[in-house]
């Protein structure tokens, strides 16, 4: 018997069966979007900041897109002077809940304080809902 369900007039030779398979792959590898992955980092000081722009650079080097975005301040003005904060950068914008959802995967950018994330971390989680 023929096996497998197939008639003699449909069976595939090797050759053609290789052929149509590297054709299929060849186009299964140029239809797959690329995934985004997000960034999302908080920095008060600058060092998560430069930390967050060389995961980026591994990121793309695995062929994602990559979005970088900076989790929202809770500290006013006045305490982060106090602090010597460093000034956020404007090319990252603040990063919200639909920003998260909206990604294909996060990598997060959390400083710690005492152990913890850092406050801004958390509320930027618990708004996540």
């Amino acid at each position: 018997g023929m096996g497998c369900g197939q008639s003699g007039k449909h069976k595939r030779t090797t050759k053609e069966a290789k052929k149509t398979d590297a054709k299929a792959e060849g186009k299964a590898a140029t239809d797959v979007k690329k995934p985004t992955i997000l960034i999302a980092y908080y920095s008060t000081y600058g060092h998560i900041e430069t930390m967050a722009g060389s995961v980026a650079e591994g990121v793309k080097s695995g062929g994602a897109k990559v979005k970088i975005m900076r989790i929202p301040e809770t500290l006013g003005e006045e305490v982060l002077k106090k602090m010597h904060a460093k000034a956020k950068n404007p090319d990252h914008p603040v990063v919200t809940p639909e920003d998260i959802k909206g990604a294909d995967g996060v990598i997060f950018g959390i400083p710690t304080r005492f152990g913890m994330a850092s406050a801004q971390v958390k509320a930027l989680i618990d708004a996540t809902g």
